[in-house]
């Protein structure tokens, strides 16, 4: 005998489309009993469980929620998710540090040019891990072609100084299905509500 069994539950979709407000195709499926929430749409797929909502419904919980708290649950990295690394407001703020470096004269020219050179070549088009491992490789580059110590001679004292740095938020596309659709959902929902459906 096997230990897998397999449950039935009825489910409720929504299924919205049109061109208003930027819109093509959304898909909701909401699970009121479980608190399960999975979308898919061409602005990307979502999914969250709300287990714990007091006494409201799942219908009820979604419009009191904040948009900010839902977008965070969607791109929470053990939802699948992750975090999106904004490549040029990074770049920005790190190079702003290493101008404010050279400025207060905490590091020569030489220092800041190398460092400059080497920021540019940090792959921040994946997710934060990728950034990191290519972090340590810019680290190994500086020691060996300039012989430059990372974390006596840039304006970072270790590692995680610098990743922080790092200009993290919702995707786009998050933020766009946010924008555009979330409000869409969110009127339905409160207009079936309203007639008691």
């Amino acid at each position: 005998m096997s230990d897998i069994s397999v449950k039935k539950d009825m489910v409720e979709k929504y299924t919205i489309t049109g061109r208003m407000s930027g819109i093509s195709w959304s898909i909701f499926t909401l699970d009121n009993k479980t608190g399960d929430i999975s979308i898919q749409s061409d602005w990307g797929n979502y999914s969250y469980i709300w287990n714990h909502r007091g006494n409201e419904t799942l219908k009820e919980f979604l419009i009191n929620a904040g948009v900010d708290y839902i977008k965070d649950k969607f791109s929470y990295p053990s939802n699948g998710g992750k975090k999106y690394i904004y490549a040029k407001e990074t770049l920005d703020s790190w190079k702003r540090d290493i101008v404010g470096h050279r400025r207060n004269r905490e590091s020569t020219k030489e220092i800041a040019k190398a460092l400059l050179e080497c920021l540019n070549e940090i792959d921040l088009y994946g997710d934060s891990n990728t950034a990191y491992f290519s972090m340590n490789d810019m680290i190994e580059k500086l020691k060996y072609k300039y012989d430059i110590d990372f974390y006596k001679d840039s304006p970072w004292r270790d590692d995680y100084e610098f990743m922080e740095r790092m200009v993290i938020g919702c995707s786009p596309q998050l933020n766009m299905f946010m924008d555009k659709v979330w409000p869409v959902f969110i009127d339905v929902l409160k207009k079936e509500k309203e007639n008691g459906i």
